[in-house]
This record gives C-alpha cells, sequence and structure tokens, in this order.
C-alpha cells in the first residue's frame, strides 16, 4: 500500500482534477511541505555543521599529532643522550673494576698460593711427625707383642712340660698324695678334715687316681701346681704355701663329701627313672611298694591289684609321690636301703 503524500503541480486546476480531496487535507499536504523543506534546512545545516566539525577536529588532530611528534623526538633524543652517558659511566666504572678486580684476583691468587704453601709445610711436618711416632708406636706395640707372645710361648711351654710330666709319672702323684693326706692340718675346728683325710687312705688304687687327677684338675683351674702342694715351693712365704695347702685340702673335703652324697644321689635317680617309666622297671617297682607297705607308707587296694599293666602303674606312681611328699626321711631311708 502506497503512503507517500502527492504533491500537485502549480498546473493542475481543480476542474480538471476530479479525484482533489477535500480542502481540509490541503493543510496536511502545506505541512508536509513545511515539513519537508525543514528538515532538508535542517539536513544541510546539519551537513555544515558536521563539515566545520570535521575541518576542525582534522586541524587538532594535526597539532595534536604533530606536538606528540616532536614531544616523542624531544624524549627520544633525551633518552639517546641519557643512554650514552650511561653507557659511558658504566663502561668506565667497570674499566675501573676490571682493573681493580683484576689486582684484587692477583693479591689473592698470591695470598692463597702463600699460605698453601705454608699448609703444605706444616701438613708435611705434622705428617712426618705423626709418621715418626707410629713409627715408635708400631715398634713398641711390636716389641710388647713379641715380648707378650714369648711370655705366653714360655707359659704354654711350662704348662705342657708340666702336664706331660705329670701323665708321664700319674701313680707316682697318686701315692705322694695319699701320703700327704695322712697327716691333715691340725687344730683347725673341721672335723670333715680328719674324715677326709681316713676316706683318702682306704680308696682302692683305681679310686685313688681318680682323686688325684681331679685335685691336679682343681688345682690349676686357680693357675697352681699339685707339685706345689707336695713340696714346700714358697719357703720364704709362709702364708702363700698356707694357702695352696688350704686349697687343696678344700678339694679333698668337697670330694668326700660329694662320695658320701653319691649313694642317696643314685637312690634318687633310679627313683626317678622308674617313675618315668614304671611299665619298664617292674622289678623295682615291686622292691619300693614292698619296703614301702612293710613301714606303712603305702596301702594297696585291690582295685589296684585288679587293674590293667597301664593303670596298674599310673596309681603305684601316684602313690610313690604322695608318700615322698607326706614322708620324705621315711621314703628317702627306704630308697637308700634299696
Amino acid at each position: 500500500m502506497d503512503t507517500a503524500l502527492t504533491i500537485p503541480t502549480s498546473d493542475d486546476s481543480l476542474e480538471n482534477n476530479l479525484n482533489t480531496p477535500p480542502k481540509k487535507n490541503n493543510i496536511f499536504k502545506r505541512i508536509a511541505l513545511k515539513a519537508q523543506h525543514t528538515v532538508s534546512k535542517a539536513i544541510r545545516n546539519g551537513a555544515d555543521r558536521a563539515g566545520k566539525l570535521a575541518d576542525n577536529t582534522k586541524h587538532k588532530a594535526s597539532a595534536a599529532a604533530q606536538n606528540s611528534a616532536n614531544k616523542a623526538s624531544e624524549l627520544a633524543n633525551k633518552a639517546k643522550q641519557q643512554t650514552s652517558s650511561s653507557v659511558k659511566a658504566v663502561a668506565g666504572k667497570a674499566s675501573e673494576l676490571g682493573d681493580k678486580a683484576k689486582t684484587q684476583v692477583s693479591n689473592t691468587a698470591h695470598t692463597a698460593a702463600t699460605k698453601a704453601s705454608d699448609i703444605a709445610g706444616k701438613a708435611k711436618t705434622q705428617v712426618g711427625q705423626v709418621a715418626q711416632k707410629t713409627t715408635d708406636k708400631a715398634g713398641d706395640l711390636a716389641n710388647k707383642a713379641s715380648s707378650t707372645v714369648s711370655n705366653a710361648a714360655e707359659q704354654v711351654y711350662g704348662n705342657v712340660k708340666d702336664e706331660l710330666h705329670y701323665r708321664r709319672n700319674r701313680a707316682q702323684y697318686a701315692e705322694a698324695i695319699q701320703k700327704w693326706a695322712a697327716t691333715p692340718p691340725q687344730n683347725t675346728g673341721d672335723e670333715n678334715l680328719a674324715l677326709a683325710a681316713a676316706w683318702v687312705q682306704q680308696l682302692p688304687a683305681k679310686d685313688l687316681q681318680a682323686f688325684t687327677d681331679g685335685m691336679a684338675s682343681y688345682l690349676d683351674s686357680f693357675g697352681l701346681n699339685i707339685d706345689w702342694v707336695l713340696r714346700e715351693r714358697f719357703p720364704l712365704a709362709p702364708n702363700v704355701q698356707h694357702s695352696i695347702t688350704a686349697t687343696a685340702w678344700q678339694y679333698g673335703v668337697s670330694a668326700w663329701q660329694a662320695q658320701q652324697a653319691r649313694p642317696a644321689i643314685n637312690a634318687q635317680l633310679a627313683y626317678e627313672t622308674w617313675a618315668a617309666a614304671p611299665e619298664k622297671q617292674t622289678a623295682y617297682g615291686q622292691q619300693l611298694f614292698e619296703k614301702l607297705s612293710t613301714r606303712g607308707l603305702v596301702t594297696i587296694s585291690s582295685g589296684i591289684i585288679f587293674a590293667d599293666d597301664k593303670a596298674r602303674a599310673k596309681s603305684l606312681v601316684e602313690m610313690a609321690h604322695n608318700a615322698h611328699t607326706a614322708h620324705p626321711q621315711d621314703f628317702n631311708a627306704v630308697l637308700n636301703e634299696m
């Protein structure tokens, strides 16, 4: 739909225009023309103003650009001058520092070389002294070691020699010890000395030899020699000789006491062997319970008699253990009789 206004020319007449709108519509045409004229004028004014603004802006921009270019050129020149001055200053300082550094390095190197030479000299001297001391100490240690080895060798040789001498003359030593034990010390207050001496006198040859061998080994464990017992080794030191003799008699008394306890020990060991395996020691068990029953220490019930072997053996061991706990002295007397 076309909405544009139709503007008639001046040649048009009312008579020839049959479609002319009413007069009230001509107002709109005039308003439109006026508006068109106003708009056209406003456009021309705006274009003129825009052109002037553009010229002014262009002129100002050109001036500003020229000012900026000039300032930039000035700043560049100043920066160039300052940079050149700085470079020269730095170059000068670097040259001065280089000379100083070169001088300092040279001085430092010389000082270090001097100190290194001094240190090397001191180190050489110290090493020489340490080496000499080490050599001296090594010599001392070698001498001490040689002396120690020599003494040890002599001691070992002496011990071996004594041992060989004893072994070649064991029987003679046994006879000598039996004679020695015939005169125990008197007035010692120890009654066991006389009993031990009497026991040694009645020992058969085999047991006497075992006793003598035991004494020799016992004395040797303390660095003593059985010869020192049979002969007065230190006549000018009676206390030392008395100590050697007392040590030999301590062994004699201990051996006698152990021999006296041997039957009781054997009895206890035999009982323990039976209690550990009663089915393998039936004869021992029968003898044991006959003696225990005679003393009234156990009572065997009919249930135990008619039980199987395993149950009977277990019951007998329990009865024997109870009797041993309740009557230890009587029970041990029975064991010693066996």
